[in-house]
C-alpha cells in the first residue's frame, strides 16, 4: 500500500511539473486597461489620429498591443508616445496583412506612472477605395497584447475598443458676394 501511495505521488508530482512548465498558468496580480479613442476621416486622406489611453495602477515598462481594423480600409502610417504619461518612450506601429497594427510602446529605463490618460496617438491613412459612412471597430486583441510592469513582469491588458468612420471629403466652400 505504501508503494503505491508513493507511486501515486511521484505521479502526480510528475504530472504538476510538466503542467506548470509547459502549459503555465496566466495569474496576473495587476491589471491594465487600455481604452483606443475614435477617429474619422475622408477616402484618400492621411494623419488621421485615434488616441490610445491607458489606466494603470502600478508603473508600466512597456506595451505592446494588437489592434484590427478587420476591414484592411485603414492603415497605419506612425505613432507617437504622448509626453504627459509616457516621456522618452518610443513608439513603433507596424502594418500586418490581415486589418491589423501590431504597436509597442516602450522605454530604456522609463516607466508610465500610475493614473489614466492618453499613452500614444497612432495616425491612419484611409484607402481610396473606402467608401464614406462606413464605421470600423478598432479592437484590441487581449490574448495577443501584453503590458509589463518596472520589473519586467506581464501584467494583464484588459481593452475598450473605439471605432474609425470613413467621412465624406471636405468640399471647399467658396463664397461669393453680389
Amino acid at each position: 500500500m505504501k508503494q503505491i501511495i508513493i507511486s501515486f505521488l511521484f505521479a502526480l508530482g510528475t504530472a504538476l511539473f510538466c503542467l506548470l512548465t509547459f502549459f503555465p498558468l496566466e495569474c496576473y496580480s495587476e491589471e491594465v486597461f487600455v481604452t483606443i479613442g475614435n477617429g474619422s476621416g475622408p477616402p484618400g486622406s492621411s494623419n488621421n489620429a485615434v488616441t490610445i489611453s491607458l489606466e494603470n495602477s502600478m508603473e508600466v515598462r512597456g506595451i505592446a498591443l494588437f489592434i484590427s481594423d478587420g476591414k484592411k480600409l485603414i492603415v497605419d502610417e506612425k505613432c507617437t508616445a504622448v509626453d504627459e504619461r509616457a516621456p522618452g518612450f518610443n513608439c513603433n506601429a507596424f502594418d500586418h496583412k490581415y486589418g491589423s497594427t501590431r504597436i509597442q510602446l516602450f522605454s530604456s529605463g522609463g516607466y508610465i506612472e500610475p493614473g489614466s490618460g492618453p499613452i500614444m496617438t497612432i495616425k491612419y491613412r484611409v484607402k481610396e477605395t473606402a467608401k464614406a459612412g462606413e464605421c470600423i471597430p478598432l479592437k484590441i486583441s487581449t490574448k495577443s497584447s501584453k503590458a509589463s510592469d518596472k520589473n519586467m513582469k506581464e501584467i494583464k491588458v484588459e481593452a475598450q475598443p473605439g471605432q474609425f468612420c470613413i467621412t465624406e471629403e471636405e468640399k471647399d466652400e467658396k463664397t461669393t458676394t453680389t
